[in-house]
């Protein structure tokens, strides 16, 4: 229901306490990952957050998180209410040690670091597994708008 975007289905499990929305399905994928990994804003991402079971930092079989997906597919309205839901940690590393700010950066979503680097709890400077920054990321794909911000 959340990856398809089916609001009266999802409520309608959620009401159900034997429905655990932190389960993990195919990819290891939760209902937040399918619902931000497909761009289903509003509707879906914030009946999610809304319940406590929902577990909005579970990650995928890589590592990534709700936000690490957000922001590097473009869905401005879903990275807003991630990074605006304090239970959400926006700079979790995923497999690859990337965080939400390295996948922003690296995809030139402008809005998406300006948003994260506004959140104390974003650290800019830090590396990932092969000891790249925020920054090599962004100029490596030539992002130079986002490099000016950094």
């Amino acid at each position: 229901a959340a990856e398809k975007g089916h609001v009266a289905i999802l409520k309608l499990l959620l009401s159900r306490p034997d429905v655990d929305p932190g389960s993990k399905g195919r990819a290891h994928m939760t209902p937040l990952l399918f619902a931000t990994n497909n761009g289903n804003e509003d509707d879906i991402v914030k009946i999610l957050l809304g319940n406590d079971r929902a577990h909005p930092d579970f990650a995928d079989k890589t590592g990534r998180t709700p936000l690490s997906l957000s922001v590097d597919y473009g869905h401005k309205g879903i990275v807003k209410l991630l990074v605006e839901n304090k239970t959400v940690d926006p700079d979790s590393k995923d497999s690859e040690g990337r965080t939400p700010l390295s996948w922003a950066a690296a995809s030139g979503r402008l809005d998406a670091v300006a948003l994260l680097l506004e959140d104390d709890r974003v650290d800019p400077d830090t590396t990932d597994n092969p000891s790249r920054t925020v920054l090599s990321w962004s100029a490596g794909s030539g992002h130079e708008e986002v490099v000016k911000l950094l």
